[in-house]
């Protein structure tokens, strides 16, 4: 019974305890949850509106840039002809003054059979003589009358660009060698964090602008982001580095693509160090309310289990009461059933000793043992 009794009130005590941790614990453990969640869903919406915008305005600037450079060629070809510009010293003086306002880092006027007749700049001991002929870019330029490059190393070993105007006839071209670096600055810019880059790919996965980090091609994972689009996209990506989100849109009549990376776990390390501290609170938090739980529950259940232990011992202690009361009774009863005849037989043998006495003792045989038996009747009732 006792062994029954104890692993009630350990059932007891832990059904209370579990019951105060749930309404404790769980609440604030959901509105943790739910705290941490929405922030990082507000902040993520707020950084990838931030970098849509941003991604906007860069392309605007890109593509502005490549169109002032074609611009400018085309104006010198209209304004000047071939004739002038073939000559060396016109051009020399052409490049003075555009050098000023272009990022051009030199400029060559190329006859139809792919040969300079006239180049300004610094690597002129190295393309001047060149063929252009069978090159891709002038097959290009002829056929559409304008060209932008991918960047590449050519002849000179260096990054670069070139954007190419053809002449009307197509009998004559004007090549522009862009600075590259004037163009990565324009893209870095849009880098964002520490840990964020800020690129322009071709649809073959090659960076036109060097990575941050010094890559040059995408990573597998980042190849997805090759697909058309319209406007600009932001999305998330999972990569060997972590997750970043990815900001695109297509520049250069859909050749190129912007590409603005952000490293959400770099950028949200304050918010996961307040995270970590939160969580250590809550821990700590959690421990106190378990202890005070389990010390509160113990200390009530067995003040419980003590009062039912007196309750039990009085209960016991009213039976035993009862049962003497009863025991009293009955003893009361069987007395009194047992004093009325012994009363009778009492005052029967006083009125025999009585009559016995008035008698003459000598006519009555046996006077003494009559005497004798009735004394003997009243010692016993007496006794009884």
């Amino acid at each position: 019974m006792k062994k029954k009794q104890h692993e009630y009130y350990n059932r007891l005590k832990r059904n209370l305890v579990v019951i105060t941790l749930l309404v404790a614990l769980v609440p604030l453990f959901v509105l943790s949850w739910t705290a941490s969640s929405n922030y990082q869903k507000y902040y993520k919406e707020n950084i990838s509106s931030g970098m849509q915008r941003m991604v906007e305005n860069r392309k605007d600037v890109i593509n502005f840039f490549l169109a002032e450079q074609s611009s400018f060629l085309s104006i010198i070809s209209n304004l000047y002809g071939f004739q002038y510009l073939k000559e060396q010293n016109n051009l020399e003086g052409i490049f003075r003054v555009i050098q000023k306002k272009a990022a051009i880092v030199d400029i060559g006027v190329i006859g139809e059979d792919g040969k300079h007749t006239a180049y300004v700049g610094p690597y002129r001991d190295i393309v001047f003589d060149k063929n252009y002929h069978e090159e891709d870019w002038f097959k290009q330029v002829m056929v559409k009358g304008n060209y932008i490059s991918d960047v590449f190393l050519g002849y000179r070993n260096m990054p670069h660009f070139i954007v190419a105007i053809a002449a009307p006839q197509r009998k004559w071209i004007l090549r522009a060698t862009i600075d590259s670096e004037m163009f990565d600055s324009l893209v870095k810019t849009a880098q964002i964090g520490e840990k964020g880059d800020a690129f322009i790919v071709n649809g073959k996965g090659v960076l036109q602008t060097a990575g941050r980090f010094g890559t040059y091609q995408l990573s597998p994972d980042e190849r997805r982001l090759l697909y058309y689009h319209q406007g600009t996209k932001v999305e998330e990506l999972e990569t060997k580095g972590g997750k970043f989100l990815y900001a695109t849109t297509w520049v250069k009549d859909n050749e190129w693509i912007l590409v603005v990376k952000f490293n959400t776990k770099s950028e949200l390390a304050p918010f996961f160090k307040a995270k970590r501290t939160e969580t250590l609170i809550i821990f700590i938090g959690s421990l106190i309310i378990i202890t005070a739980a389990v010390l509160i529950v113990n200390f009530l259940v067995n003040k419980i289990e003590k009062a039912d232990r007196l309750k039990a011992a009085y209960n016991d202690q009213m039976v035993h009461t009862e049962k003497m009361a009863a025991i009293g009774r009955l003893a009361a009863g069987v007395a009194h059933e047992v004093n009325n005849p012994l009363a009778v037989i009492n005052e029967k043998a006083g009125w025999m000793q009585d009559l016995l006495s008035e008698e003459d003792k000598d006519k009555i045989r046996n006077y003494s043992e009559y005497e004798d038996a009735i004394k003997k009747i009243k010692l016993h009732v007496d006794r009884a």
